[in-house]
């Protein structure tokens, strides 16, 4: 080892590691270099599209979809779906409960909603990017 090493080592430390040396990034920051969000934001996103369904916005439903989810998932579709719910169902009458997970990576928002006749939960799962590339209306 040469003689100089281990105090260059520890100035690099100092230089690259000193919070004075170095500014803190701000939140707004990370958000924007790595497309991070909170879980707040994902719920907010699956109680956008659960108000969407009640109002019958259909198309305002995709605003958050994954291109791939898009291009596989209409607005009729989904309006086809959601006409079936309603007529099995009933009228919806509220949101009971909110709950999120991860699962093999990818999260989830899960949304009870119960109706005139029996409860469902709207399912709607997040890549990375926190696009939505799932939606899933279950008993």
């Amino acid at each position: 080892m040469k003689p100089f090493q281990p105090l260059f080592r520890a100035f690099s430390f100092i230089i690259f590691f000193s919070p004075y040396v170095s500014r803190p990034i701000s939140q707004y920051h990370i958000e924007q270099i790595w497309n991070v969000s909170d879980e707040s934001t994902r719920k907010r996103i699956a109680q956008n599209i659960v108000g969407n369904l009640v109002n019958e916005k259909f198309e305002a439903v995709r605003t958050d979809f994954s291109g791939a989810l898009k291009s596989q998932l209409s607005a009729q579709n989904i309006e086809d779906v959601w006409f079936n719910v309603t007529t099995q169902l009933g009228k919806f009458e509220k949101v009971d409960s909110i709950r999120t997970a991860v699962s093999q990576g990818y999260n989830q928002v899960f949304s009870r909603c119960k109706f005139v006749v029996d409860s469902v939960t709207i399912e709607v799962g997040f890549n990375e990017e926190d696009k939505v590339i799932a939606l899933l209306i279950k008993p």
